[in-house]
Protein backbone atom coordinates (compact mmCIF):
# COMPACT_ATOMS: atom_id res chain seq x y z
CA UNK A 1 0.00 0.00 0.00
CA UNK A 2 1.43 3.39 -0.71
CA UNK A 3 0.43 6.74 1.22
CA UNK A 4 -0.86 9.16 -1.03
CA UNK A 5 -1.38 12.69 0.31
CA UNK A 6 -3.89 13.66 -2.52
CA UNK A 7 -6.02 11.24 -4.02
CA UNK A 8 -7.61 12.87 -7.20
CA UNK A 9 -10.33 11.20 -9.99
CA UNK A 10 -12.33 13.01 -12.18
CA UNK A 11 -14.73 14.65 -9.75
CA UNK A 12 -13.31 13.29 -6.75
CA UNK A 13 -10.65 14.67 -4.68
CA UNK A 14 -9.90 13.58 -1.16
CA UNK A 15 -7.17 14.58 1.28
CA UNK A 16 -5.08 12.80 3.58
CA UNK A 17 -5.94 14.21 7.24
CA UNK A 18 -2.04 15.32 7.97
CA UNK A 19 -3.08 15.98 11.34
CA UNK A 20 -3.97 12.39 12.12
CA UNK A 21 -0.53 11.21 11.47
CA UNK A 22 0.81 8.14 11.74
CA UNK A 23 -1.76 7.37 14.64
CA UNK A 24 -4.79 7.32 11.71
CA UNK A 25 -4.79 7.04 8.32
CA UNK A 26 -8.10 9.32 6.79
CA UNK A 27 -8.80 10.50 3.92
CA UNK A 28 -11.10 13.96 3.93
CA UNK A 29 -13.48 14.53 0.80
CA UNK A 30 -13.00 18.53 -0.74
CA UNK A 31 -15.44 18.84 -3.67
CA UNK A 32 -15.24 22.31 -3.43
CA UNK A 33 -12.88 24.74 -3.73
CA UNK A 34 -14.18 26.40 -0.77
CA UNK A 35 -13.67 22.83 1.54
CA UNK A 36 -9.98 23.01 -0.03
CA UNK A 37 -9.42 26.05 1.17
CA UNK A 38 -10.74 25.29 4.71
CA UNK A 39 -8.51 22.11 4.40
CA UNK A 40 -5.79 24.07 3.82
CA UNK A 41 -6.00 26.64 6.39
CA UNK A 42 -6.77 23.48 8.79
CA UNK A 43 -3.40 22.10 7.89
CA UNK A 44 -5.38 18.67 6.85
CA UNK A 45 -3.08 19.30 3.84
CA UNK A 46 0.75 20.86 4.09
CA UNK A 47 3.37 22.01 1.88
CA UNK A 48 3.28 24.68 -0.44
CA UNK A 49 3.13 21.85 -3.93
CA UNK A 50 0.73 19.83 -1.73
CA UNK A 51 -1.12 22.94 -1.60
CA UNK A 52 -1.09 24.31 -5.13
CA UNK A 53 -2.25 20.76 -6.18
CA UNK A 54 -5.15 21.09 -3.74
CA UNK A 55 -6.26 24.10 -5.23
CA UNK A 56 -6.33 22.89 -9.19
CA UNK A 57 -7.80 19.96 -8.35
CA UNK A 58 -10.76 21.73 -5.81
CA UNK A 59 -11.16 23.90 -9.14
CA UNK A 60 -11.52 20.88 -11.62
CA UNK A 61 -13.71 19.09 -9.20
CA UNK A 62 -15.70 21.84 -8.88
CA UNK A 63 -15.94 22.10 -12.61
CA UNK A 64 -17.06 18.30 -13.12
CA UNK A 65 -19.66 18.87 -10.59
CA UNK A 66 -21.04 22.34 -12.42
CA UNK A 67 -21.04 20.26 -15.62
CA UNK A 68 -22.80 17.27 -14.26
CA UNK A 69 -25.22 19.04 -12.47
CA UNK A 70 -26.00 20.93 -16.35
CA UNK A 71 -24.11 24.18 -15.56
CA UNK A 72 -22.25 25.33 -18.27
CA UNK A 73 -20.74 28.17 -19.84
CA UNK A 74 -21.67 30.29 -22.64
CA UNK A 75 -18.64 31.47 -23.52
CA UNK A 76 -14.50 30.27 -23.46
CA UNK A 77 -14.54 33.77 -21.22
CA UNK A 78 -16.62 33.13 -18.98
CA UNK A 79 -15.12 29.74 -17.94
CA UNK A 80 -12.08 31.76 -17.77
CA UNK A 81 -13.74 34.16 -15.48
CA UNK A 82 -15.17 31.94 -13.15
CA UNK A 83 -11.96 30.20 -12.96
CA UNK A 84 -9.97 33.16 -12.11
CA UNK A 85 -12.35 34.31 -9.41
CA UNK A 86 -11.88 30.80 -7.89
CA UNK A 87 -8.56 30.70 -7.69
CA UNK A 88 -8.64 34.67 -6.57
CA UNK A 89 -10.94 33.04 -3.92
CA UNK A 90 -8.12 30.26 -2.96
CA UNK A 91 -5.34 32.65 -2.85
CA UNK A 92 -6.90 35.72 -0.84
CA UNK A 93 -8.90 34.10 1.00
Amino acid sequence: MSLQAIRYARGSLELLDQRQLPQQFVYLPAQTPATAWQYIKEMVVRGAPAIGVCGVLAIATDLVANKASGATFQTVTQAVAYIKDTLSYLVTR
